[in-house]
């Protein structure tokens, strides 16, 4: 495994292990966090990616991280072509309690898997994502993985 390098968010005051050789953007497309693999994983530009959320919730916003969870996949269905959802867990993500999802989709005839978390932290509704190639997920995946689960916060 590649040596990691921390990246900062100050302003959220998050802190992520990032693998060597990944180039990283802080508040990009409205991204606290992009980070992805340096040349495309498929011929039609697909990079293995981390993608870090955070959304402010209004303090009479009476969702809970179920129904966020809930309503993500609608969402996802409508930008991802022939998603499914594979599992669903609850778990643990920077000391708070966290959905986990995991689900894959087409890009281009490719299968794309990707990793999801989602916690609520601060009054802010976070979301972790990791996707790669569906076949390098045991090995990208994994490691994007680690590093979603290595944010940290103070």
């Amino acid at each position: 495994m590649s040596v990691a390098r921390t990246v900062h968010h100050r302003p959220l005051g998050f802190a992520v292990d990032v693998p060597a050789g990944m180039e990283t953007a802080l508040d990009a497309g409205g991204f606290a966090l992009v980070a992805r693999t340096r040349a495309p994983d498929v011929p039609d530009g697909f990079s293995a990616n981390l993608v870090v959320a955070a959304q402010r919730i209004a303090p009479d916003d009476p969702g809970g991280l179920d129904e966020r969870t809930d309503s993500a996949p609608e969402a996802h269905r409508a930008r991802l072509r022939d998603l499914h959802l594979l599992d669903r867990a609850d778990g643990w993500v920077a000391g708070v309690p966290a959905i986990r999802t995991l689900a894959h989709y087409n890009v281009g005839g490719r299968a794309i898997t990707f990793e999801q978390w989602r916690f609520v932290r601060d009054r802010l509704g976070w979301e972790l994502c990791v996707s790669c190639p569906t076949l390098d997920f045991p090995t990208t995946g994994a490691r994007l993985a680690m590093t979603a689960e290595s944010i940290r916060f103070g």
